[in-house]
């Protein structure tokens, strides 16, 4: 059956996006859909039987451009007389938010796959669906939210720049990637959602944002594949791999409590400027817990573990770490750092590795309180210009210090330590 909805703005009743308009126009190309659109000038539009979603009914004495605009949907009839359920996200929003039948309740329908236009709204509620191909290709500015759902494709969401995405207490499946969206991507998965692909869970490109709450990611070759500057916000979430849960590339921001994120091979793989600050989370890898190339800055505190099978945070230039009531622990290295590393270990803190348990180039600067950095080889060990602070601390090994040559500063008030001291050592025999 059809309906007629009276709207105060000119727009196209065939995807809803803004339709520029000029008086005595008959046919106007719609430049979202590529639809061209019929126009009538008419005081009065006739009864909705029969007409096509394709006709504008324009009343051209009326100053505000009042529009009638005939939409093939469900009507629904409303105390006060008919009306569509939605209509004041019409008025109170430049975008349309898609209702393509209607429910009692005002639960909006779509038949997928379904392709949202650009600036558009929709909700997908309830619904269970799969299929080949792409699920919900959506336009730049789009914005999607999948509520109560269970949806399975080749990709279940793609989209263009700029797309917000809330996924709510639903599974989302793809055969390949669950998830594709190019830039400034907004994605919000709680609820007790899974999203899950057969490469990547989410894949996303430049200035991403992430927001994961009480909720699974899950990849093969990444949970998460991000490009610059992605930012992650995380409250009880879990993302993991069979490689990679997190793999971004420079400028990754990650933040959040009673996270969890497991790889195979790395739970976070990022290039420059990684920035984690967490508490209460889990980083577990094979070949490191969280791995990264120039300038990563880890802040960990309550009770924040991060394990792996052979080095737990691996780095390469300017590495900081400001752990309390955090454990790092490697079956090889603890921590490991090619030059410039400086690295603050406060109360409740544990670095171990089983060979060595940090492992630094040029220009180390520990500083130890109430911690514990600890291992069956080397405790410490590092080339050149380190300096070594310790209070009410321990470090313990068979080998406490290993240095090519002393350290510039070495104060160890109030700490224990246990193991020989060797400072001309040449390298860190981690291999032995």
């Amino acid at each position: 059956m059809c309906a007629v909805a009276r709207v105060f703005k000119k727009l196209c009743p065939n995807c809803g996006a803004p339709l520029p308009l000029e008086r005595g126009a008959a046919d106007v190309p719609c430049q979202y859909c590529g639809q061209t659109i019929h126009v009538e000038w008419t005081k009065q539009a006739p009864p909705p039987t029969g007409v096509p979603r394709t006709t504008l009914y324009v009343n051209p004495a009326s100053g505000r451009a009042h529009m009638f605009v005939i939409a093939a949907a469900t009507f629904v009839p409303v105390l006060g007389g008919g009306v569509f359920a939605g209509l004041a996200a019409f008025r109170a929003r430049a975008r349309d938010v898609v209702a393509l039948g209607l429910q009692a309740g005002g639960v909006g329908e779509v038949t997928l796959p379904f392709t949202c236009a650009p600036n558009q709204s929709v909700e997908i509620v309830g619904k269970t669906f799969e299929g080949k191909g792409t699920v919900l290709q959506a336009g730049a500015l789009c914005k999607i939210t999948i509520r109560d759902s269970k949806l399975k494709g080749d990709v279940v969401v793609a989209g263009e720049t700029s797309v917000e995405l809330t996924i709510v207490n639903s599974t989302l499946e793809g055969a390949t990637t669950a998830v594709k969206l190019d830039s400034n991507a907004r994605v919000i998965v709680k609820g007790q959602s899974v999203v899950k692909g057969g490469e990547q869970a989410i894949e996303v490109g430049a200035n991403a944002k992430l927001e994961v709450e009480d909720s699974r990611l899950e990849g093969v070759s990444a949970g998460v594949h991000a490009g610059p500057n992605l930012a992650v916000q995380a409250r009880g979430g879990t993302i993991t791999a069979r490689d990679h849960a997190l793999r971004a590339s420079m400028n990754a921001k990650v933040n959040g409590r009673q996270l969890v994120l497991r790889g195979g091979r790395t739970a976070i793989e990022a290039e420059h400027n990684l920035g984690v600050e967490v508490s209460g989370s889990t980083f577990e890898g094979g070949e490191a817990a969280i791995r990264a190339k120039l300038n990563p800055k880890l802040k960990l505190s309550g009770g924040t573990k991060a394990t792996a099978k052979e080095n737990a945070i691996d780095a390469g230039s300017n590495l900081e770490i400001d752990a309390e009531d955090t454990t790092l622990d490697g079956g090889d290295v603890g921590a490991r750092a090619e030059s410039n590393a400086k690295l603050r270990l406060g109360t409740k803190s544990r670095l171990h590795g089983r060979k060595v348990a940090l492992q630094a180039g040029l220009n180390l600067e520990l500083t130890i309180r109430d911690a514990t950095v600890e291992s069956e080889g080397a405790a410490v060990c590092a080339s050149y210009n380190a300096e070594i602070t310790g209070k009410a601390g321990t470090i313990r090994g068979r080998e406490a210090l290993r240095f090519t040559r002393a350290p510039r500063s070495l104060e160890l008030d109030g700490t224990t330590v246990v193991g020989a001291r060797n400072l001309r050592a040449s390298g860190c025999l981690t291999g032995k």
